[in-house]
């Protein structure tokens, strides 16, 4: 039997859309990784999750842009994402998908006695099977994405220290893979020295001449996961906004990219008869980021689901800009 988890979900709108967005990354998928699973999938009898399915399968371009700002045409940043993660890790170490793939079939069938070989204390009843993927340097903490069923699963960390929110021992430390990879991403954004390769160590300073786009360093964006845009929604905002750039994504998810003054308005939305969208707001002011926000309010589920990073360390005037619209429309709402 043939398990190709790429395709076994009737969502096109990628697991990690927000993690694209805020990287100014297109994606695509690596047919030798790709293959490279589905064939241990064959022969197992097993999955991943698609969220890290889609982790591990994927290759992003990031345009580059010079020393004024200006996206050069044609120049492009090509890379697998999770060669993007080490990007914007100092110390930590990713598991290699081999590894992975190993340690979902030791999870199969009991405790992971990798995780027993660095002293951790017994998973608690309250979660399933982990598999091992992150860690830290020096083992202070250890990720895992949980095994279960969910497509986006919850990631457990082990925590020797009590910096840690939950403290010591095992607790989430995200909702969903997707979060989780999007708080990693957004935690070292704004940072001057990375991407390693064009800022960090790993720079070869006398050959660079463009860096990859990053426009979101000052904070001021949300993101949101709703139910599919209606072509309404499209063509209302079209009229509001001017024509759209517009990618049509494998699997028939289409993508909308309004960009009205000092904003940016991204859309990534299945069919008509899937199951969801992503949304990504960014403005360049908190003045120009309240209008947007309040002009999308309407959509969707938006009001309850827009969100930012609880690891963005410059996200405060986010959060104040959108508590703020929100308040507002409660208060018309009375």
């Amino acid at each position: 039997m043939s398990i190709d988890v790429s395709s076994r979900s009737p969502r096109a709108v990628p697991w990690l859309q927000s993690v694209y967005d805020l990287m100014c990354a297109e994606a695509e998928q690596d047919p030798r990784m790709v293959e490279l699973i589905n064939e241990w999938g064959r022969r197992t009898q097993r999955a991943l999750p698609a969220a890290v399915f889609e982790f591990y399968t994927t290759v992003v371009r990031i345009p580059l842009v010079n020393d004024s700002g200006v996206v050069a045409d044609g120049e492009y940043w090509t890379l697998p994402l999770p060669e993007l993660w080490r990007e914007f890790a100092y110390d930590n170490r990713l598991l290699s998908v081999e590894e992975i793939l190993a340690g979902v079939e030791r999870a199969q069938v009991g405790s992971d006695p990798f995780l027993a070989s660095y002293l951790v204390e017994p998973v608690q009843d309250r979660c399933g099977p982990l598999v091992w993927f992150e860690t830290e340097t020096y083992a202070a903490y250890l990720n895992c994405f949980e095994l279960g069923g969910a497509e986006d699963p919850v990631v457990w960390a082990y925590s020797r220290t009590s910096t840690a929110q939950w403290g010591l021992g095992w607790g989430r430390d995200g909702e969903s893979f997707s979060g989780w990879l999007l708080d990693w991403f957004a935690s070292f954004y704004h940072e001057r020295d990375l991407p390693l390769s064009f800022e960090g160590p790993d720079a070869d300073w006398e050959s660079l001449e463009q860096w990859p786009m990053q426009p979101y360093r000052n904070g001021l964006w949300a993101t949101a996961i709703d139910q599919p845009t209606s072509t309404v929604a499209i063509a209302e905002l079209t009229a509001r906004y001017g024509q759209p750039s517009r990618r049509s994504l494998a699997g028939g998810a289409a993508s909308y990219r309004w960009q009205p003054h000092g904003c940016v308005l991204t859309v990534t939305t299945d069919p008509p008869d899937g199951s969801v969208s992503t949304w990504w707001l960014h403005g360049d002011t908190p003045e120009a980021f309240a209008e947007l926000l309040r002009s999308v309010w309407r959509y969707g589920t938006l009001p309850s689901t827009l969100t930012h990073s609880r690891s963005c360390v410059n996200r405060a005037e986010a959060d104040r800009v959108i508590e703020g619209v929100f308040q507002a429309h409660a208060s018309q709402a009375q």
